[in-house]
């Protein structure tokens, strides 16, 4: 027996060219007792098993579900599914246990990863199944060309590279956006407008043939994926997303509750997205120090930059709305929200600032600079600023960059807010980053509960158009202190060695400062408690018992009671002693290298804050001559963002013929501790097949694990 509501019943009908371009689906509104199946509203959305575009998932499920659809995945492995960007989707289904019957529609989408499902068995039947059934099939991007048993004589939008895999399946090429071509809509997509055209598109074809479904809403709230990951919004008319990192306490804390988070935004740089910015490492100093982290994507990948300018898009006032929906979600504090960026999202920093003067507590841009409003707008008096550049930067000029016809250099623009905020022109020198120096201005009354207003500038020798090794510790510290909390704490890192070896004793201790109203200090590795110390100068010993990255942190307890977290914290590994000090003259090598900073050396030298780097192209190898032959046995891998996908650690007695100790094809980056067979060599090389990202391979460090012969 049925209950009153609305019911979708699908009938097959056989297409003929008389019915070439009708939708065979009836929709019955009925409110009776009978012996119909009901058809589930829900839509299956189709994801290759890795490499499908986090942007297209994101917009797609927020609108569908939006109209008032479920959403159900699937996809050739039915497990864990990876966008472009690594993001994990858990799949509901594999595809050969798809039932067309299920579901008003089916929609593939785009990414490089749908090309594995060429030829798919399960797809090509699912494809078929649904088109027999006048069932509305979605394709995005790459993904028309993977339905080539339902292209034959239908007019088809894709990216111009898969013509030839249409032409051969029968179908014919159309440019535009979109296509409709019977109950079959593609799209091109490739940027936030186009899959947003798609989409409404697609969900207008199919309120065509199910007139219960909600209204298209031209505005969407502010959502999230179901991972808490990424996030959707539309504002002045335009889809906007980005990625997200939200502390685990705070996902369950209302918006009224007691503890208040930090908001911080980080905008990526020219043609990027939010998602390239997680790299940096923002996301575990956010577990540590209560900072929301929100990685906004520019609009079709760009950021408009000139402050007081106006676009169609309104970004000030989408990031105005933002903060606004977040405040409502979660306990945002509002005097504490920031923002950061590299490249053009660090310009985009600056206009924020200007445009939005109240808002941010502090910025902190990276290799930018500041092009004062066109409209005659003051700068903000009360934000607080960190600069930092790399005097050798060519991509934008320390000295100024002509690109936009205003050449404001580091200096001007530092000194632009410095006077805005009233501060004396005399900075002074205050500790920095290695390769770095730093200079402080002050305004404001020191003495106050939050502190004066500071600008401070970092200026690197060398380093390029690159975000160096110790900047986003040094943003968060800025970020954490401003305003000011009435006091500071920071481990004494000067006395620990990056690389520690295992079982060995290691000293911690605070940095030299004002320790009164501290009743105890406790250290954390990774945020288990480690030790802790009563009484001043608040020293203690830990003696780390097995292998891996630890990030130390400690936190303080005041004699009130309350507590307080250590910033500028670092991650030491702790492993076997490492080979390379112990043999004279050693000789390292590479295939090629980015820049002259980036050599190969770089990554056997013990300093964590240097790396080597190679160009963007396969294959390429890093390698180390030890002058003689050793035994060996392990070797620690220190990723940098742009790691490999596919290598093989190689061993050689000549360095002419090689032979493989390790090898893997799913790489997922960070620290690796890999272990082998012993072997005799003298020479050790990392051999990338296969890239994980755009870029080249990149390794901080590299330590090689065994004994001397």
């Amino acid at each position: 027996m049925f209950k009153k509501g609305v019911y979708i019943v699908s009938m097959k009908i056989q297409r003929n060219r008389f019915l070439s371009n009708l939708i065979p689906i009836l929709i019955f509104l009925f409110s009776l007792n009978g012996a119909w199946s009901q058809t589930p509203v829900s839509i299956l959305m189709v994801l290759g098993d890795a490499g499908f575009d986090d942007m297209q998932y994101i917009i797609a499920t927020a609108r569908i579900e939006a109209a008032g659809y479920k959403v159900e995945t699937a996809s050739s492995a039915g497990k864990t599914a990876l966008s472009l960007k690594g993001n994990p989707v858990a799949v509901d289904y594999p595809l050969s246990a798809v039932k067309e019957k299920n579901y008003l529609s089916m929609l593939v989408l785009g990414g490089t990863g749908v090309r594995i499902l060429e030829g798919n068995a399960s797809l090509a039947s699912l494809s078929r199944s649904f088109d027999n059934s006048g069932k509305i099939i979605g394709a995005l991007e790459y993904a028309p060309a993977m339905l080539s048993p339902i292209l034959s004589g239908r007019e088809v939008s894709l990216w111009p590279t898969d013509k030839k895999a249409l032409s051969d399946a029968g179908g014919v090429y159309k440019t535009g956006l979109v296509a409709l071509s019977r109950n079959l809509i593609t799209g091109i997509g490739g940027s936030d407008e186009n899959d947003t055209v798609f989409i409404l598109a697609y969900l207008e074809a199919l309120r065509r043939v199910n007139p219960a479904q909600k209204a298209i809403e031209k505005e969407i709230a502010l959502t999230f994926n179901k991972e808490g990951t990424r996030f959707v919004m539309t504002h002045a008319g335009v889809t906007r997303t980005g990625a997200l990192h939200i502390p685990a306490l705070c996902k369950s804390a209302g918006s009224d509750a007691e503890k208040k988070y930090s908001l911080v935004y980080a905008l990526h740089g020219t043609a990027g997205t939010g998602e390239d910015f997680r790299n940096r490492g923002f996301d575990k100093i956010a577990d540590e120090l209560d900072f929301i982290m929100m990685y906004p994507d520019g609009y079709n990948g760009d950021w408009d930059i000139i402050p007081g300018g106006s676009t169609s898009f309104d970004e000030a006032g989408f990031f105005r709305a933002l903060t606004e929906e977040m405040e409502k979600k979660y306990p945002v504090d509002p005097k504490r929200v920031y923002a950061t960026g590299f490249s053009l999202g660090s310009f985009m920093v600056y206009r924020l600032a200007c445009d939005l003067p109240y808002m941010f507590a502090a910025i902190a841009p990276v290799s930018g600079l500041l092009y004062p409003p066109r409209t005659g707008l003051p700068l903000p008096k009360k934000t607080s600023l960190l600069h930092i550049h790399a005097r050798d930067d060519r991509n934008v000029p320390f000295n100024g960059d002509p690109m936009y016809g205003i050449p404001v250099s580091v200096e001007a623009s530092v000194a632009l807010w410095r006077e805005s905020a009233g501060a004396a022109p005399g900075g002074k020198s205050v500790p920095s980053p290695v390769g770095s120096i730093s200079t402080k201005w002050s305004a404001g009354d020191p003495s106050s509960k939050s502190g004066p207003v500071d600008i401070v500038m970092t200026e690197y020798f060398k380093g390029g158009h690159f975000w160096q090794s110790g900047t986003t510790e040094q943003i968060a510290d800025f970020f954490f202190n401003h305003p000011g909390r009435g006091k500071e704490i920071r481990i004494n890192f000067a006395e620990i060695s990056p690389y520690a070896e295992l079982a060995k004793p290691i000293s911690l201790a605070m940095e030299n400062g004002s320790l009164a109203g501290i009743n105890k200090i406790v250290y954390c590795a990774n945020g288990a408690e480690i030790t802790e110390a009563v009484s001043k100068p608040f020293s203690a010993v830990w003696v780390p018992q097995k292998e891996g990255s630890y990030r130390l942190t400690a936190y303080a307890v005041l004699d009130d009671g309350e507590t307080l977290r250590s910033t500028l914290n670092r991650t030491i590994l702790v492993s076997k002693p490492d080979l390379v000090p112990q043999v004279s003259s050693p000789g390292f090598s590479s295939s090629s290298i980015e820049s002259d900073i980036l050599d190969g050396a770089r990554a056997f030298d013990g300093d964590p804050s240097t790396r080597w780097a190679s160009l963007g192209a396969d294959p390429q190898w890093i390698q180390a001559d030890l002058g003689r032959t050793v035994t060996l046995s392990a070797i620690t891998l220190i990723w940098e963002a742009a790691y490999a996908l596919s290598y093989e650690i190689q061993y050689s007695a000549d360095g002419v013929s090689w032979k493989t100790a390790y090898v893997t094809d799913s790489c997922s980056g960070g620290t690796e501790f890999i272990s082998f067979e012993p072997v005799e060599a003298r020479f050790v090389r990392m051999y990338g097949k296969s890239r994980a990202t755009k870029w080249g391979y990149s390794l901080w460090d590299i330590l090689l694990h065994g004994s001397l012969k």
